[in-house]
């Protein structure tokens, strides 16, 4: 009041005394320019806090240094500790955790999930008389921060384990293809060709209704359509030779090779198949050629493999060279 009164200045500040920390200002008035003396205005800070309205999760305590809270006596809602004196707090905080902040040193950092900042407050000579502590609860952000990571933890290994799934699958089943594979090609070398994929066939009598009697399928429903007389026949001399090639104008509209038509691995079923029966078909041709040449067709009768097949022609190549240069000759000897 006396600085104000010398100075003619107003001065704003916070102040302990018997009434408990309050807000004061102080400044001069003038009638027609003379100064007449000063005016002082003060309000509890806990009455000024108790009308701000917080938004939920945020807090505020007030806490002044112990040795301005001697002033006044101590009331049952206060608390102590170390050198500070908890006034009151406001919003989502509580004591405990305003001395759990101001037993630290730091102005703004975190306690578990609360996050605060302190603002000290100065009195009328510019000394820190007290604090503001703003506090933030984010446990429910964090909660739901968690449970985000652990949705994302969780459709990521459900993610992890369906691709490794489906490619340990398809890794299985090329090996079992290549496994199989293996078996054929080996047991086609020892004449045996009953080895084959497994395959659902579907052939045209099923699905066109085929009434053509000259067809091959027809005669034989044995046959792959698609593979042996399509437009895709492994042979050359079966590519095109299907009735129903002109109707389609390819097997990739036919709706017999649609139902056939799968994955690589199936479709190379399919080729192998046709492959080793084709075989069976050439080596079985052979074989009763070669009966014929060598006159044996009234002694037991087996397949011939190829090795034999091999040998077989390589002998008939030479018996046909002799027989070029016998021609001419004029005598036996």
């Amino acid at each position: 009041m006396v600085r104000s009164n010398r100075e003619l200045a107003s001065f704003t500040g916070f102040e302990v005394g018997q009434a408990g920390a309050e807000l004061r200002s102080i400044t001069p008035i003038f009638s027609n320019g003379k100064h007449l003396g000063s005016v002082e205005a003060g309000i509890d800070l806990t009455e000024v806090l108790q009308k701000v309205s917080l938004i939920q999760n945020y807090g505020i305590v007030v806490a002044i240094e112990q040795e301005e809270g001697s002033l006044f006596q101590m009331s049952p809602t206060e608390t102590l500790t170390g050198h500070w004196r908890i006034l009151k707090s406001y919003g989502d905080t509580d004591r405990s955790i305003a001395e759990g902040i101001l037993e630290g040193k730091k102005a703004a950092d975190r306690i578990g999930n609360i996050f605060y900042r302190r603002i000290p407050f100065q009195d009328f000579q510019g000394r820190a008389i007290g604090e503001f502590i703003l506090t933030y609860s984010a446990g429910t952000q964090i909660q739901n921060s968690n449970i985000q990571i652990t949705e994302f933890i969780c459709f990521f290994l459900i993610g992890a384990i369906i691709t490794w799934t489906v490619i340990y699958y398809n890794v299985r089943r090329v090996r079992v293809f290549l496994r199989k594979l293996e078996h054929i090609v080996i047991a086609s070398q020892s004449n045996n060709f009953n080895e084959h994929f497994d395959s659902d066939h579907v052939h045209c009598l099923e699905v066109l209704k085929c009434s053509k009697k000259d067809c091959t399928v027809y005669q034989n429903p044995s046959l792959v359509c698609y593979l042996e007389r399509g437009s895709r026949a492994i042979s050359p001399r079966w590519r095109n030779t299907c009735v129903f090639t002109k109707v389609y104008n390819g097997c990739d509209l036919c709706p017999v090779y649609k139902m056939r038509h799968s994955d690589e691995l199936t479709n190379m079923s399919n080729v192998m198949n046709t492959m080793m029966r084709s075989w069976s078909l050439f080596l079985t041709r052979v074989g009763a050629l070669l009966s014929e040449v060598l006159r044996n067709q009234n002694q037991p009768w087996s397949l011939p493999s190829i090795d034999q097949v091999s040998d077989y022609l390589e002998q008939m190549a030479r018996l046909t060279a002799f027989s070029h240069d016998l021609q001419g000759v004029y005598t036996y000897e």
